[in-house]
């Protein structure tokens, strides 16, 4: 009985000894960094969700997206046509896809941006660029004009890892 008594006596002071160490200050370097990164959309903090609140109100993505500008939505509609699931992906023409996308993006579609971002990190062969940073950015993009689903994308690369550090303002 001592034993057990003593094992957990060593157990106890670990543990405080674990959780003081973690509480202590971050190292210089650690705050120089995050003090020193923009404040960018990938790093907003959001309220908590509540699942006791009195009230819901159900509303439609389709009320708070922006709307989209015919021309970019006419290449967008070209790419998913090209992007078709009965064809076998490897025989798919993914530069022009990604090509499409990119002219729709950069008019704003926000659903063209988010494909985009999904195809830059994809494996494709022929897609023209594999930058997880460039895709975080046209995510980040769809966040600004205040699309739903490009959070939930931003909160699917922060549970994956790809986003690097954390912002804390000052």
């Amino acid at each position: 009985m001592p034993i057990a008594a003593f094992c957990r006596t060593i157990l106890f002071a670990l543990s405080l000894f674990a959780s003081s160490a973690q509480a202590g200050a971050l190292p210089s370097s650690t705050t120089k960094t995050t003090a020193a990164m923009p404040d960018l959309p990938r790093y907003e903090k959001l309220p908590l969700f509540n699942p006791h609140r009195k009230a819901f109100t159900c509303v439609y993505q389709d009320q708070h997206v922006p709307p989209v500008d015919p021309q970019a939505e006419l290449w967008f509609q070209q790419a998913l046509a090209l992007d078709n699931p009965d064809i076998y992906y490897e025989k798919r023409d993914y530069a022009k896809i990604y090509q499409l996308y990119v002219q729709a993006a950069e008019r704003g579609h926000w659903k063209a941006m988010l494909n985009l971002a999904s195809l830059i990190l994809s494996d494709y062969p022929g897609v023209p660029q594999h930058d997880p940073e460039a895709a975080i950015g046209w995510v980040e993009k769809a966040m600004q004009l205040g699309v739903p689903d490009a959070y939930d994308m931003m909160g699917t690369y922060h549970q994956n890892g790809m986003i690097k550090g954390c912002y804390v303002p000052a």
